[in-house]
C-alpha cells in the first residue's frame, strides 16, 4: 500500500474512535436498571466511573479496563442465575430471560470490543505500507530468520528478526500476513523461474547478500539451501516489499516482493515479481 493510503485509511479508523470513551456511557446510561442489576455492578459502576472521568480528561482508557466491560456484559458472565431462578418460580421461560437481558446489552459489548481492538492495535494500517529500498550488488530473498543459519544458539537468540538493519544488514522486511509459505520468484513477462525462498517464521526479507556475509560469514543458503532463499545477483534498482489488501476473509494482506533494475555488469533489465506456491 501507498504511504497516502495508510495515512488515510488509519485517519478514518482513528475517526471512529473520536467520541470514545464517553460513548460507552451514554450507552451504559441508556441502558435500564432492572437489565444493569442482572451483572456484577461492583465491576461495571467502576469501569463506567473510569470512563467518566478520563473523558473528561480527553484520556484513553486502558484496553484491559474495556475488556472488563465486554466480559462483564457477556451473556456467559452475567450474573442471572438468581435472576432467571426467580423468573422459573414465577413461570418464565429461562432461556427467554437471558435473551432479554442479552439484548439490552448487545450495542454496548459491540461498542466494547471494537473499542478494545482499537485500543491494542490504533495504528493497525501502518503497517501496511510498503518497504521500499534501492539495492545495488547481490540481493537474497528469504525469510529473515534464516539470515543467521550456522551461527550459535546464543547468536542466534540475540538477532532480531523484526529489525535486520540494527544488525548491519541492508534490506527490508515484512511479516507474511500468513505464516509459513513457499514462493517462487520469477520475470514477470516471461514466467521463467528465478528462484524460490520460503519463510518459517511468518517473515519475508529482501537483503544485500554483503552486508548479510559481513554480520554473518557462515551464512550459504543461496549456495546450499536453494529452496531457502531466491538469489539475484548484479541487481541495481528498486525493490519493493508490495502488501495488498486481500479482497477474500482471511489474511489481511497479500504480500509479494517486486523488483525493477538492471544488471549492473551487462546493464540489462532484471524484473521479477513472487507469488505463493506452497505451505
Amino acid at each position: 500500500m501507498t504511504h497516502e493510503w495508510v495515512e488515510q485509511k488509519n485517519k478514518e479508523y482513528h475517526e471512529q474512535f473520536k467520541d470514545y470513551p464517553q460513548a460507552l456511557v451514554d450507552e451504559w446510561n441508556r441502558i435500564p436498571e432492572w437489565a444493569k442489576n442482572t451483572i456484577d455492578r461492583r465491576v461495571v459502576d467502576v469501569e463506567i466511573k473510569l470512563f467518566e472521568a478520563l473523558a473528561k480528561l480527553n484520556e484513553e482508557p486502558d484496553s484491559f479496563d474495556v475488556h472488563r466491560l465486554v466480559a462483564e456484559t457477556d451473556s456467559g458472565s452475567f450474573f442471572v442465575k438468581w435472576y432467571i431462578n426467580h423468573d422459573i418460580e414465577s413461570g418464565a421461560d429461562p432461556d427467554e430471560a437471558l435473551k432479554k437481558i442479552s439484548k439490552e446489552f448487545e450495542k454496548l459489548r459491540d461498542m466494547a470490543e471494537k473499542y478494545e481492538e482499537f485500543l491494542e492495535y490504533k495504528d493497525r494500517y501502518l503497517e501496511a505500507e510498503d518497504r521500499i529500498m534501492e539495492f545495488d550488488g547481490d540481493i537474497i530473498i528469504t525469510d529473515p530468520c534464516y539470515l543467521s543459519h550456522n551461527m550459535s544458539n546464543d547468536e542466534r537468540r540475540k538477532f532480531e528478526c523484526c529489525d535486520i538493519s540494527s544488525h548491519g544488514i541492508i534490506g527490508i522486511e515484512s511479516n507474511t500476513y500468513y505464516g509459513d509459505w513457499g514462493c517462487t520468484t520469477f520475470v514477470p513477462e516471461t514466467k521463467v523461474k528465478l528462484g524460490e525462498f520460503c519463510a518459517d517464521a511468518g517473515m519475508v526479507c529482501a537483503a544485500d547478500l554483503v552486508s548479510v556475509l559481513k554480520f554473518n560469514p557462515k551464512y550459504n543458503d543461496h549456495l546450499e539451501k536453494p529452496w531457502c532463499a531466491t538469489w539475484i545477483k548484479n541487481f541495481k534498482g528498486v525493490v519493493r516489499i508490495a502488501i495488498d489488501e486481500n479482497k477474500e476473509r482471511w489474511p489481511a494482506y497479500i504480500v509479494h516482493v517486486v523488483g525493477h533494475g538492471v544488471n549492473k555488469e551487462t546493464g540489462e533489465t532484471i524484473e521479477f515479481d513472487t507469488v505463493q506456491t506452497g505451505l
